[in-house]
C-alpha cells in the first residue's frame, strides 16, 4: 500500500509540474509575442516618420512614394497610434508629384 501512496504522490507532483510548465510556457510565449508586436509597431512608427520627413525635405512625392506612405500610415493607425503623423501626412499629400525645380530648368 505504501508503494501505491508513493506512486500517487509522485504522479500528482509530476502532474502539477507539467501544469506549471505548460502555463509558464504559454505566458512566456504570450509575453514574447507582445514584445514582438510592440517592436514592430515602434519600427513602423519610425519608418513612417523618417519617410515623411524625407519627402517633406525633398519637396515632392511621387505616386509610388505616396502609396508607400499610405501603407505605413495604415499600419501606424492599426497599431493604435494617433495624431502626430496626420499633419505631416497631409503636408506630403499637398506636395507636387514631380520635382518642380528640376522641370523648370
Amino acid at each position: 500500500m505504501s508503494g501505491d501512496v508513493v506512486a500517487l504522490i509522485l504522479s500528482s507532483q509530476a502532474f502539477v509540474f507539467l501544469i506549471q510548465f505548460f502555463v509558464s510556457r504559454h505566458f512566456a510565449k504570450k509575453d514574447k509575442n507582445e514584445s514582438i508586436m510592440r517592436t514592430v509597431s515602434v519600427l513602423t512608427y519610425n519608418a513612417l516618420s523618417e519617410k515623411l520627413e524625407r519627402l517633406l525635405t525633398k519637396g515632392f512625392a511621387t505616386p509610388e512614394e505616396r502609396r508607400d506612405v499610405k501603407i505605413l500610415y495604415d499600419e501606424y493607425k492599426a497599431n493604435g497610434w494617433n495624431g502626430d503623423m496626420d499633419s505631416r501626412l497631409e503636408r506630403v499629400y499637398d506636395l507636387p508629384t514631380a520635382d518642380l525645380k528640376k522641370s523648370g530648368d
